[in-house]
């Protein structure tokens, strides 16, 4: 049997040219926080649309908030100093490789579930 889990552990290095400086470690239970993801994926498209760059930097660091938990983000917030550009350019792909795919699958596992119930 084949069991994919939805929970994510992992580090993040952060390099100074090739020297590995810092190791965040993190974990991310994709069960517990699905919905807050989703909520927050979707706002950050709509604020982004709207072009409310304040309003994507916000959603973005209370995603990474869910996503890495708040003493990983203080050190990524210590690490980035306040610029939110450079932070977004590193850490998206987290985001788009690894942790929205993991969200993506268990919502079609649920919504999947759900149609057999009904059937």
């Amino acid at each position: 049997m084949k069991v994919q889990t939805t929970l994510i552990k992992d580090t993040i290095d952060l390099y100074q040219g090739d020297t590995l400086v810092k190791s965040v470690p993190f974990t991310f239970n994709a069960s517990k926080c699905l919905q807050d993801v989703q909520h927050l994926r979707a706002e950050m498209i709509a604020n982004k649309a709207a072009d409310d760059m304040e309003g994507v930097g916000r959603v973005f660091w209370e995603l990474l908030r869910i996503v890495f938990g708040d003493a990983a983000l203080d050190e990524l917030r210590d690490w980035y100093g306040g610029d939110f550009l450079t932070a977004l350019n590193d850490l998206a792909p987290i985001l788009t490789g690894v942790v929205y795919p993991t969200v993506d699958r268990l919502t079609d596992n649920i919504v999947q579930a759900r149609k057999r119930v009904k059937a």
